[in-house]
């Protein structure tokens, strides 16, 4: 009946509409309040069947009981305010997006229902408790305490959200998400927040923390997600996920153990570490189901050598792993970019490429050999950042070095010759471990040291040191050069033998030969401003 203000016996209200059944213990109450308008309990009342709270607010203050086995249901509405006593009761929600409630109130809280539409979150307080049965129908339950109900079960569409530091224990079962929070140095994450008997098989498990996390046990869930950005999540056993694979969200990071393994369907658009080490395929010994590894980047940060024998088409490649070298015996075709960290190394097979941008400081080998002018892009096809790389040529027969800028060149190609198509320019240093550089009338222009422990073929072409710091021209074995300039006001020192047959050039700087420089017949010492000492 519609009213502008009643009193009758124990209950007083203002502005709304009520129905009950008894004087002053009240079996059925329901309250519909006009929206923004706020019912207030005045004086002291006990609701010993259900109290429905169907729009706006119920202002119960420290004023209202629940019997024992009663409930209470926000179904649109809420309550405000302190239950008394410790009786038992129900608690049930199907509101809109909310933090605290009634919920947060009373010690009798037993049996608790969550069904509202999804994208909605209600977030409990404090004094939060549930001690019968927690069922999350559908929408988001963020639960920041610790709780200890007789089960929780989640439903499809639900998501049960512990806080980083609490714990819901009791058996967890159900179909939607619980997401894991907790953040520790190798410990569980997934049992310190749920140390109950989890029964995960039409669960997906959400690691979701603000720092690392990891997992020690096998788990079986339908599903997992990796949407923590903060930290790498670690899988430290073996886990198998069912139908739901396991997805690696944006800015997320996956790490499996050197002797585990992920099955089930692979994908995202975050990151997968490769721990696996063995030289033989060890991406899939990491990730043993269906890969999808388009928007992914792959990160080798083994401890030894690893390669991949299968070919690969994902987002990015990351090379870390400086323990050992990483060949990819494969084609890989990367829509962004492979990047090789400093002092670790990537080898792919001569027959195979590598697509995408090449960057980093690290050391890429070039296996191709046969090309007509330049073996490097026919290997690497896509972009180089040579900048701060060094390249490695290491092929079994004949390469060509084209006309570009690097930073280091490497030769280690034992009983072949590596000829430069072109005038070459290092910002670097140029290393001959084994094998020939032969560099016909090309010039080389090179910024730090020259170190030839092999055979170097100067041809017709100039040697210029043109560094910026001291430089130093050194090895194990002697070589000659045609030309020779001396272009750099720090100073450069000949620690081997060297002959020059040509023109030595004297531009800036001073060349310190300690006895190990000889003039060929008819050559020339041109003094443009540089010094000759010894």
């Amino acid at each position: 009946m519609p009213y502008k203000y009643i009193t009758l016996g124990r209950w007083e209200f203002r502005e709304g509409y009520f129905e009950f059944f008894h004087d002053h213990i009240s079996c059925k109450l329901i309250i519909a309040i006009a929206i923004g308008i706020e019912q207030q309990l005045f004086k002291a009342a006990t609701v010993n069947g259900t109290l429905t709270l169907s729009a706006s607010t119920f202002a119960a203050g420290s004023m209202l009981t629940m019997g024992s086995n009663s409930a209470i249901v926000e179904a649109g509405g809420f309550i405000t305010g302190t239950i008394q006593g410790s009786n038992v009761y129900d608690y049930s929600y199907s509101g809109t997006s909310r933090t605290g409630s009634v919920v947060t109130q009373g010690s009798g809280l037993k049996d608790v229902t969550l069904n509202m539409t999804s994208g909605n979150t209600l977030t409990v307080g404090a004094t939060f408790s549930c001690s019968g049965n927690l069922n999350l129908i559908q929408g988001t339950l963020n639960v920041p305490v610790n709780i200890s109900p007789t089960s929780t079960t989640v439903g499809t569409g639900a998501i049960l959200i512990p806080g980083a530091t609490n714990i819901i224990s009791g058996p967890v079962s159900g179909s939607g998400t619980i997401k894991v929070t907790h953040i520790s140095s190798g410990t569980d994450d997934l049992a310190a927040n749920y140390p109950g008997t989890l029964t995960l098989t039409n669960l997906t498990v959400n690691f979701a923390g603000a720092g690392p996390q990891a997992i020690n046990t096998t788990y079986s869930p339908i599903g997992f997600v990796i949407s923590n950005t903060v930290g790498i999540v670690s899988f430290n056993a073996n886990q198998t996920p069912g139908s739901g694979g396991t997805i690696v969200n944006l800015n997320a990071i996956l790490s499996v153990g050197a002797s585990n393994s992920l099955s089930g369907a692979l994908s995202g658009s975050g990151t997968i570490i490769v721990n696996h080490i063995s030289g033989a395929n060890d991406l899939i010994a990491n990730y043993i189901g269906t890969l999808t590894l388009t928007s992914l980047t792959i990160d080798f940060a083994g401890s030894g050598v690893q390669a991949i024998n299968a070919g690969i088409n994902c987002s990015n490649i990351i090379i870390p792993n400086t323990s050992g070298a990483v060949s990819f015996n494969a084609n890989a075709t990367v829509s962004g970019s492979t990047t090789v960290y400093l002092d670790a190394t990537l080898i792919p097979g001569a027959s195979n490429t590598i697509s995408g941008n090449i960057t980093g400081s690290g050391t890429i080998e070039v296996t191709h050999t046969g090309n007509a002018t330049d073996d490097l892009p026919a290997q690497y096809t896509g972009a180089l950042t040579l900048t701060n790389l060094t390249v490695d040529y290491t092929g079994a027969s004949g390469q060509k070095i084209g006309a570009r800028t690097f930073k280091n060149i490497t030769i280690d190609a034992p009983g072949q010759t590596v000829t430069a198509g072109g005038s070459l320019t290092l910002s670097g240093s140029l290393l001959i471990n084994t094998g020939t550089l032969s560099c016909g009338s090309y010039s080389l222009n090179i910024g730090t040291n020259f170190t030839n422990n092999s055979t170097f073929s100067a041809g017709s072409g100039l040697i210029n040191m043109n560094g910026s710091g001291p430089q130093v021209i050194a090895g194990s074995v002697s070589m000659t050069f045609n030309n020779l300039t001396i272009n750099n006001s720090s100073g450069i020192t000949m620690n081997y033998g060297c002959a020059v047959n040509g023109t030595l050039t004297l531009t800036s700087g001073t060349l310190t030969t300690n006895n190990n420089c000889t003039m060929g017949s008819g050559s020339l010492i041109s003094d443009g401003g540089g010094s000759f000492s010894g």
